[in-house]
């Protein structure tokens, strides 16, 4: 008996390792093809707002607040270490990110820290 509960704790610590495994973050080639041409929705968590970023391919990137209304323009590229920067025309503020796939839900976050991959804002396709 001692030893199938032996046998038991090991396959249960070893499945809550795998499921505490960090999630890793996307490459500058992965980050690249996962943007490139597309828009994607999210919450922005500091407010709320509905906001909207398109990636077109050809570097430009558009931003639209669909809960407030305001719209910016810039340009987004890709970063060695696979973080994206937008640089945006006008009042918004440049921002810098790194992307992330957990549970098959592509996720944007300001840093590679455990806290900020806590804090991370799910991008929906739009």
């Amino acid at each position: 008996m001692l030893k199938y509960f032996a046998v038991l704790l090991a396959a249960c610590t070893s499945l809550f390792a795998l499921a505490q495994t960090a999630p890793e973050f996307l490459s500058k080639a992965e980050v690249t093809e996962a943007l490139s041409g597309k828009a994607f929705m999210f919450t922005r968590r500091t407010d709320g707002a509905k906001i909207r970023w398109e990636f077109k391919s050809d570097g430009t990137a558009y931003g639209n607040n669909r809960s407030g209304g305001a719209k910016a323009a810039g340009n987004w590229s890709t970063q060695d270490d696979g973080s994206v920067c937008i640089k945006w025309r006008g009042g918004s503020k440049d921002s810098c990110d790194s992307y992330l796939i957990k549970d098959g839900q592509l996720l944007r976050t300001g840093g590679r820290s455990d806290g900020a991959v806590e804090k991370a804002v799910a991008m929906m396709p739009d």
